[in-house]
């Protein structure tokens, strides 16, 4: 009885001490708000207060110096959740997480978005380029100075790769594919279009509602259909051919986000008024983070994303604005034509082209690595799936090589609401409905991001562009 009595408090100590010694280091991974730290390359001294909230105001002397502690704060706080975004927008979970990411790795890659965020950083303009890469030393001079990292990179054994510009633009277009990246729609549009009677697909695949309402330019509906078919609701579908293999996983998602603005000719006051209410996924943390800065002499503050520099929806001492997403179509499927003869090449309208391709490796935790071949087209990357029994090429707007830029930052600086409609006019990223208000009353709707220009077609459907 003595020798279990003894067995068990031992293994009982052995417990507390390694619990003790994993909520230490759970504690020392927290980030403190006291004290001074070192940053190279920041030009002069920067200060970082926070409110009782936690929410950080960071001063500094210059716009790169600012972004160069923004960087330090978001890796300070964020850098999992960071780490996640890079790494599932590039096709690489599966070196944290084995087998059981592989398959998402696969259809990213298929994506090929870390070329794009390549190219995007290449085009990005002078002042874009320098306020970027000092946000990327921020990140790094966290990464190169945690002594201990979050509990999450100790429970999966790994250390994080320095933080790259290209990381940034790859969580852009991480958030791109989340807001206006679905193909799911176009597939399952083009099966219905091969099953079912022309008549009762317009009535099934209308391009308005009774709840939509054409505000600026447009003459309302050319598709909608007021009543049901009946001839064709008594048809059977086509049931020949190979539907029953064209099942199409679609998400039931409830489309949300909603912003208002007021003009302060209707306010008690005279002041406008935004009101904005972002609908996007919970997780654990927020996909926000909020923050304030100030520099030379501009002042904002709002809600930034992690991994990328400034302010994505906020204000500064002149002009606030909000975003709700525009839920636009901005992919394409097209169909390919399969040479015959030649299975490397696919008919163009100019005749027959190869396929360009190259192999990529995709690494699995405790597991062989897997080669995959891409191949791309004068459209774009092939999908990792077929449509129909055919091969797909992706074209959508994120993967073209100004889609997405950092064009907010100017927000900084506008002083009215029309300065600002230039600003988001102008920015690269994904298609945004944008509400603001000036200090003076004036208020604003725009679109910011960039739309596919289709002739011809309307893009609800797959179809070959040979």
């Amino acid at each position: 009885m003595r020798m279990i009595r003894t067995a068990t408090l031992s293994i009982l100590f052995l417990v507390i001490v390694v619990a003790g010694i994993a909520l230490g280091l759970m504690m020392a991974s927290l980030p403190s708000e006291d004290g001074s730290i070192t940053l190279p390359g920041l030009v002069t001294k920067g200060a970082v207060h926070s409110d009782a909230l936690g929410v950080p105001s960071i001063a500094a002397e210059s716009r790169e110096d600012a972004f160069r502690l923004l960087g330090y704060l978001h890796a300070w706080n964020r850098l999992f959740q960071m780490e996640l975004m890079r790494r599932k927008s590039a096709g690489r979970l599966a070196e944290l997480f084995g087998q059981s990411a592989a398959q998402l790795d696969r259809k990213q890659r298929s994506y090929q978005l870390l070329r794009t965020a390549r190219t995007i950083v290449a085009d990005l303009p002078a002042g874009q380029r320098l306020a970027l890469q000092a946000y990327v030393e921020g990140v790094n001079s966290y990464i190169q100075q945690a002594r201990i990292l979050p509990p999450e990179f100790l429970a999966l054994q790994h250390r994080p790769e320095p933080w790259k510009a290209e990381d940034s633009i790859l969580v852009v277009l991480g958030m791109f594919q989340t807001l206006n990246g679905q193909e799911q729609d176009e597939r399952m549009v083009s099966v219905m279009e091969h099953a079912l009677p022309a008549d009762l697909l317009t009535f099934l695949t209308p391009d308005s509602d009774s709840y939509a309402t054409v505000l600026v330019g447009g003459s309302g509906s050319r598709r909608f259909s007021q009543t049901i078919p009946a001839r064709s609701l008594a048809a059977l579908p086509d049931t020949e051919g190979n539907l029953a293999q064209n099942r199409v996983d679609t998400e039931n998602v409830v489309a949300g986000s909603n912003n208002w603005v007021v003009a302060g000719s209707k306010t008690v006051d005279g002041r406008a008024i935004v009101a904005n209410d972002m609908h996007l996924g919970l997780g654990v943390p927020n996909i926000w983070y909020r923050a304030e800065l100030k520099y030379q002499d501009r002042h904002i503050f709002g809600v930034t994303l992690p991994g990328v520099p400034g302010i994505i929806v906020g204000g500064n001492d002149d002009v606030a604005w909000g975003f709700t997403n525009v839920t636009a179509d901005l992919v394409d499927l097209i169909s390919l034509d399969i040479n015959p003869e030649n299975p490397n090449t696919y008919r163009t309208s100019q005749g027959w082209r190869e396929f360009g391709q190259h192999v990529e490796t995709i690494k699995v935790k405790d597991a062989p690595d897997i080669a995959i071949t891409l191949q791309d087209t004068v459209w774009g990357p092939v999908s990792d799936k077929s449509l129909l029994g055919r091969p797909v090429v992706i074209k959508w707007t994120a993967l073209e090589r100004h889609a997405v830029d950092l064009g907010l930052l100017d927000m900084d600086s506008v002083k009215t609401t029309s300065q600002a409609i230039t600003v988001t006019n102008n920015t690269g990223a994904p298609p945004q409905n944008v509400v603001l208000a000036d200090r003076d009353g004036h208020i604003g709707w725009t679109y910011m991001g960039r739309f596919p220009l289709r002739i011809g077609f309307d893009g609800l459907s797959s179809h070959s562009w040979a």
